[in-house]
């Protein structure tokens, strides 16, 4: 097979002028179709952690509508009664499932912001936000993800999070 040269150029659509140089072709950003609605990327291992965990249903429901309103870098920044009330909720069992929800370690409890308190979502969990402040928070962890994994019994992610015997 022989080898052929190829001259590329760009030719000024208006003017017909033909330009030297190199085409470089840069498509449009291809934007995921939730990027409208919001989206949120979470992890397999720690979601099926709480599918076999003690969590209740007002947990739960508490725990969704909070990853609902997440904002970047897994900011949670909440009214308790306005939640509750808008979840149906009386405002002790919404308290009580986010305390439920900060001693499993799931939300972080974060700077009190006005009036309210702020929380944040445990980055081993899920994130919202820059791959690469997802990264730094997983640095910025006090407890190194080997550790975490070892209390969670597991052996390796590469392993599919096989559960050590």
């Amino acid at each position: 097979m022989s080898k052929q040269r190829m001259d590329l150029a760009t030719v000024d659509l208006n003017t017909g002028d033909v330009k030297d140089g190199v085409f470089v072709y840069c498509p449009k950003k291809q934007h995921s179709l939730f990027s409208r609605e919001g989206f949120v990327m979470m992890s397999q291992l720690r979601s099926d952690m709480l599918a076999n965990s003690d969590l209740g249903l007002i947990d739960f429901r508490v725990l969704m509508k909070l990853i609902a309103i997440l904002d970047m870098d897994n900011l949670i920044a909440i009214n308790q009664t306005e939640l509750a009330n808008e979840m149906g909720l009386k405002r002790p069992n919404f308290s009580r499932s986010i305390k439920k929800l900060l001693s499993e370690e799931i939300i972080i409890e974060g700077a009190k912001l006005g009036q309210h308190k702020s929380y944040r979502l445990n980055a081993y969990y899920g994130w919202k936000g820059s791959t690469e402040n997802h990264a730094n928070a997983l640095e910025a962890d006090p407890i190194p993800l080997s550790d975490r994994m070892k209390q969670s019994g597991i052996e390796s992610v590469i392993d599919g999070g096989k559960k050590s015997k």
